[in-house]
Formats: C-alpha cells, sequence, structure tokens
C-alpha cells in the first residue's frame, strides 16, 4: 500500500521533469548557436572553371546571389545565379534551382549541407577568338559578332555554413554542374540545335543571412 502511495506521488514529478527536459532541448534548437529554417539571402565570391568536351578549359572569377526558404532546420529550397568572366572574353552564367539538405541542429554553429537540383546554363563571347566548336566557324564576319550556347544541366554540391552569429553565417561551399548545350546562336539567331557536352564547377565563398519566418 504504501509503495503504491510513493509510485502515485512519484510519477507527476517524474512526468514534470520529463516534459521540462524536453522544453529545454527545444529551446536550445530554436534559441540556439544556429538557425536555417525560413528566408534567405546571400552572396559571395566564385571562382569558376568550364570544360567543354571539345575543347580546352577555362577559368575565370565572378559573384554569384543565394535566395531561398528553410521548410526546416534541415532542409531548404534555394536558387543561386551567378555569372563569372572566363579567358578569351567569354562569360558563363549559371541559374540554380537546388534542394539543400542541412546537417546538424541549431545548437552547432558549424552545419555542412548537400545540395542537388537542376541548372540552366549560357556561355558567351562577344569578340570572336576561335571558338573551340566548329559550329560557330561559318558564322562570324567580325570580331564584334556575338555568340552564345545555352543548355540545361545536372548540379551537385556540399559545404559549410560558419555561423558569426544565430541568422549570420559564412558560407563555403563547391558545386559542380555537367550537361548539354543544345542551343547555340549567332547575334541572337539559331543557328544550330547541336549537343555540346561540358562541365563546370565554382568554388564559392560569401555569406548568408538567415533572418527567419
Amino acid at each position: 500500500m504504501a509503495s503504491a502511495l510513493l509510485l502515485a506521488l512519484a510519477l507527476p514529478v517524474l512526468s514534470e521533469a520529463q516534459s521540462r527536459d524536453r522544453r529545454d532541448r527545444r529551446d536550445r534548437v530554436t534559441n540556439g548557436l544556429s538557425n536555417t529554417e525560413g528566408f534567405i539571402l546571400g552572396g559571395g565570391l566564385e571562382a569558376t572553371s568550364h570544360d567543354p568536351r571539345r575543347g580546352r578549359e577555362r577559368a575565370g572569377g565572378g559573384l554569384g546571389l543565394t535566395f531561398g526558404y528553410g521548410i526546416t532546420q534541415n532542409l531548404a529550397i534555394i536558387g543561386n545565379v551567378g555569372g563569372a568572366s572566363l579567358e578569351d572574353d567569354f562569360t558563363l552564367t549559371h541559374a540554380d534551382a537546388l534542394l539543400r539538405v542541412t546537417l546538424r541542429d541549431g545548437r552547432s554553429r558549424v552545419r555542412p549541407y548537400f545540395t542537388g537540383g537542376v541548372t540552366r546554363r549560357s556561355l558567351s563571347q562577344n569578340k570572336y577568338d576561335g571558338y573551340d566548336s566548329d559550329i560557330f566557324d561559318d558564322w562570324f564576319d567580325s570580331d564584334s559578332t556575338e555568340r552564345e550556347s545555352n543548355g540545361n544541366a545536372v548540379t551537385l554540391g556540399f559545404g559549410l555554413n560558419i555561423f558569426v552569429t544565430r541568422e549570420l553565417g559564412i558560407d563555403v561551399g563547391l558545386l559542380g554542374t555537367g550537361g548539354e548545350y543544345r542551343e547555340h546562336l549567332v547575334d541572337g539567331d539559331v543557328i544550330s540545335r547541336r549537343r555540346e557536352r561540358a562541365g563546370s564547377g565554382r568554388l564559392r565563398v560569401g555569406v548568408t543571412w538567415f533572418p527567419g519566418k
């Protein structure tokens, strides 16, 4: 009888202790060292390379912008827009629609992530200088003629957000893109739809702001 009475008195105390422990864990996540839930805005510098299947690799640098929304602390929808100036007067642009999976939770200041999705890619050259593809060889009659190649691709990447405050992080990430150019233009007119495979890589160092919902 005494044991049953003691058990009955102890149960509310144990239940309250468990509830308090759950609240404490939730508060440490919600009000912790980092936040990746809600709106996402960022930008940074990009070191970019482009490696066509036919032709030589070119490298350069540019700027990139990031925007998105964190559905939870670990899952976000991300958009990237970036452009880079490459060797031989080339310009390479990427527009990404990505899904990002972030590891750890708000109790961690360093948050690794993995990302993947689809990309629209464009390669252009304002001054013709013997482009590697023979598609354009018969179409240029002056140095001022502009050529452009467009196509869709797949992008995969990984990186780190290192939070200096709960809402502001230093973003270091690497993106690799592979796909085909399927539309080739001269001065805005399509001259060919031959497939040209190419890969590109981007190393980004920037700042990302997570203002929340």
